[in-house]
């Protein structure tokens, strides 16, 4: 990442890595940042309000003179076939689904309920034609390399999709050098 203060300002800022040269920093054609057609829903289960953000969709796609992207994220509790139906008739394009365990039993100690929907909401996803992102934390001694295969073997029989794995910070020291294969 860079700060771009030597192409917009013409100097370099006071936090520079010197890793770049300015003659190798070009700004997108699109402006600032990775992507600004992009407009995402965070924080909590959105999904628990779907008419407020099918609303909000649909003013986004219509108030915007370029085509914009809207992302919503959820833990998939409340995605049922009539709120994910309603998201997709609004042109949500991508939901950023966050899996927190796929063994029920743990599911239930971490979340207090059941994790059925959220089990099938990658196939109703890709069924409605939005995309999926999977975002998935390992959780020391509740979320760890089975879980997260189990996870992973979801994501994939729902056609590959982007998933992320994260770690929750704990005094358990992380396995730098370990990696899954599913």
């Amino acid at each position: 990442m860079h700060c771009r203060a030597c192409k917009t300002l013409g100097a370099r800022g006071d936090l520079c890595l010197h890793k770049l040269n300015p003659d190798q920093v070009v700004l997108s054609p699109q402006g600032y940042g990775p992507a600004h057609n992009i407009v995402a829903f965070t924080g909590g289960d959105l999904v628990c309000r779907p008419e407020f953000y099918a609303e909000a969709t649909e003013h986004i796609k219509r108030a915007c003179e370029r085509d914009m992207w809207v992302l919503i994220e959820t833990n998939g509790f409340t995605l049922t076939p009539r709120n994910l139906e309603l998201l997709a008739s609004a042109e949500v394009d991508s939901l950023w689904l966050n899996i927190k365990a796929h063994d029920p039993n743990v599911y239930r100690r971490l979340c207090g309920t059941d994790n059925q929907t959220v089990i099938e909401a990658p196939a109703r996803i890709i069924d409605a034609g939005s995309v999926l992102e999977v975002l998935t934390l390992y959780i020391p001694g509740w979320v760890e390399t089975n879980q997260i295969q189990q996870i992973a073997r979801l994501v994939r029989e729902s056609d590959t999709h982007p998933i992320h794995y994260s770690r929750i910070l704990s005094r358990i020291p992380a396995h730098p050098n370990q990696t899954t294969r599913v």
